[in-house]
């Protein structure tokens, strides 16, 4: 069974990779890091396209399966600035309260010193 109507959740991911991108956006950033910090800002924000684009899916198959294939590329393009990050984080001990943006890292990605 079709359920094609489970497209349009793909928006709430959408919200979630461009909300992220504009607080990244927001967030200082060590001098060293601002070519890596724009680049993972703007991953998230082409993450986010394509999830939007693949929700339309059911209107549009082939710009569907386009999107699919942007967004599995983008995806492992951002491991790269994702891995600076998560290096400079622990080579230095960053720390960051829970109303911090950078908390998601300790959260999501078992970085805890």
């Amino acid at each position: 069974e079709e359920r094609l109507e489970d497209l349009q959740k793909l928006l709430a991911y959408r919200d979630a990779y461009q909300t992220t991108a504009k607080r990244l956006k927001e967030m200082p950033v060590p001098s060293h890091l601002l070519n890596t910090h724009e680049a993972m800002i703007n991953s998230l924000w082409r993450l986010g396209l394509a999830a939007e684009e693949m929700s339309k899916f059911s209107k549009d198959p082939v710009g569907g399966l386009v999107a699919m294939n942007n967004y599995m590329a983008e995806a492992k393009h951002s491991i790269g600035p994702l891995k600076i990050i998560v290096a400079e984080i622990k080579k230095y001990r960053f720390t960051f309260r829970e109303d911090e943006g950078g908390a998601l890292f300790n959260r999501y990605l078992d970085i805890a010193i």
